[in-house]
């Protein structure tokens, strides 16, 4: 097989096998596709993706312009691969990022377009049983295997789903789905009955079956909340060194991955100091935390967040052309959200039919104030929207890099970009520049909670408490923040490493070149294959400074 083959047949296991694609790509034609989840289709997942993933290790060792893509396709094989069972048997049975929640903010949102899109949605609706069922054989196994997740998250996921199942059938989430847009009149209403009929009689009976699992197998097996991490899981310390492998960097340990938050998190305290100093004529690390979460800080409306959001994000579309020789044609737009997470990002469509979005959760409008501009500039302009736009406009790329999304560099991107936009002068004053240093230091303790409690033993309390002293975050919020890491292992510890890695390619890019380095050029190279892994990312940034 050459490598263009071999390439092409790596891309194809990954999206046989990465389950979210459909949903994330906007893929209608897959929609009706649920995370496979039993032991069986675990293994046979895992051992497709590991001979794919040798084979294109073997293919890039050889060299080549195809070198940096196979690399990419083989840390994308095993980053599917390695997060098989933990999501099975954590992530979709957490109260937050679990199935049942899974279910309700990405599937009710589709863009649908034809009678066969409306077909598939119904189509997916009628599945979820079967997904169901094949998760509760997964979670009983587990459970009964010492793997089961900590009993404080059952109990939550199982009022969460019996506040669902109490709520008016009219009043489901799963109704809110627009129509086909080629349907209309009673077309569209037959259609609208028949989704009823499915949540009705499909849906809802599956939450009960999950419901009686959860109940009866999982949360009997559950361990408290002092023993949370996988450290406490039969064979739990070699999995977690997996997740840290391909959430990170080739090589990378649980211990480097501490040290380094640590290190991190000294430095930001000086950061903390001086600019506290500038904004609130105080120096104090404690008193600056406390004016940043204060009240006369924070936001009480919706629409002023999503307001100034779109503000901030026309000021640095304004800018980005200062700092990168190529800027995506498709739009970004800002939108409110009352679910999921703080703030996250969706793609533009491929076909020009969607732009991207950056979604801003309003639910609480309070839990923003001055880390509102940083998080606009990580999800946006010039962070996710960049980096997938351009990806995605650039059809001489393989799909894999137009499609694939890899935590190390796609969410190292993003915070990169929360400090080049301080380089951009995006920043208004020292108050939004230390919100800048809050979205930072969530990072860098995720280094060292992350890895607290999965490699080292720590408990919920003591994440939480390290949170606490050492950022400015609210206590409501850092407890969502550890229940994630708790349910999603190794995931959080991506952002930070990520970043590092960028910058430390731009200083030795910068070293090498000397007057003759140019940022727009380094980003324009970082961004010019799409998603790629960071190993790959070393291959591109070093091939460009040996050429000039």
């Amino acid at each position: 097989m050459d490598d263009g083959a071999l390439l092409d047949a790596c891309w194809a296991a990954e999206v046989a096998h990465n389950d979210h694609r459909p949903l994330w790509d906007g893929d209608l034609d897959e929609i009706h596709r649920w995370p496979r989840t039993s032991i069986a289709a675990t293994d046979e997942a895992r051992a497709e993706l590991g001979a794919a993933q040798r084979d294109a290790l073997a293919a890039a060792a050889r060299g080549g312009d195809l070198a940096p893509s196979l690399r990419t396709a083989a840390d994308a094989v095993h980053h599917v691969a390695a997060t098989k069972e933990v999501e099975a048997e954590l992530t979709f049975a957490h109260p937050d990022l679990g199935l049942h929640s899974y279910l309700f903010w990405a599937v009710n949102d589709l863009p649908l377009r034809t009678s066969q899109h409306g077909a598939a949605y119904v189509r997916k609706l009628q599945d979820f049983g079967g997904c169901v069922d094949e998760l509760r054989g997964r979670l009983t196994a587990a459970a009964s295997a010492g793997r089961a997740p900590i009993a404080s998250h059952t109990a939550r996921s199982i009022e969460k789903i019996d506040a669902h199942l109490a709520s008016d059938l009219a009043d489901d989430p799963l109704l809110a789905q627009p129509g086909p847009t080629e349907l209309a009149g009673p077309a569209v209403d037959a259609w609208r009955q028949q989704v009823a009929d499915v949540v009705r009689d499909a849906v809802r009976p599956a939450l009960v079956r999950l419901r009686e699992t959860l109940c009866d197998d999982v949360l009997p097996a559950g361990r408290g909340d002092d023993a949370c991490g996988l450290t406490h899981q039969p064979g739990g310390d070699g999995r977690y060194a997996e997740l840290v492998e391909t959430y990170t960097d080739e090589g990378t340990t649980p211990d480097e991955v501490h040290r380094t938050g640590l290190e991190q998190v000294v430095r930001l305290a000086e950061e903390y100091r001086e600019l506290g100093a500038e904004a609130f004529g105080t120096s104090d690390l404690r008193e600056v935390f406390a004016r940043l979460h204060g009240d006369d800080l924070a936001f009480h409306d919706p629409d002023e967040v999503v307001r100034v959001a779109t503000e901030l994000h026309a000021r640095a579309e304004a800018a980005a052309p200062g700092y990168f020789a190529r800027v995506p044609e498709a739009a970004c737009r800002v939108r409110a959200t009352d679910t999921g997470s703080m703030g996250f990002y969706s793609p533009p469509a491929a076909d020009g039919s969607r732009p991207g979005i950056f979604f801003l959760n309003t639910s609480t409008p309070e839990i923003w104030g001055p880390n509102l501009a940083a998080t606009v500039f990580h999800e946006g302009v010039p962070g996710h929207h960049f980096q997938a736009a351009l990806a995605l406009e650039d059809e001489d790329l393989h799909d894999m890099h137009r499609r694939l999304f890899l935590p190390a560099f796609g969410e190292g991107w993003g915070l990169y970009s929360e400090r080049l936009a301080d380089e951009m002068g995006l920043y208004d004053d020292p108050v939004q520049r230390l919100g800048m240093l809050m979205t930072d230091s969530l990072r860098a303790c995720r280094l060292v909670v992350d890895t607290g409690l999965h490699a080292l033993g720590w408990g919920r309390r003591r994440a939480i408490d390290y949170f606490l002293e050492h950022t400015p975050m609210q206590e409501a919020e850092i407890t969502a923040e550890v229940d994630r890491y708790i349910g999603m292992p190794g995931q959080a510890t991506s952002y930070m490493m990520g970043r590092l890695a960028i910058e430390q390619l731009r200083d030795e890019a910068a070293d090498a070149q000397g007057d003759a380095f140019e940022l727009r050029d380094f980003h324009d190279v970082v961004l010019a294959r799409g998603m790629v892994s960071l190993p790959a990312l070393r291959q591109m940034v070093r091939r460009w400074v040996a050429a000039a």
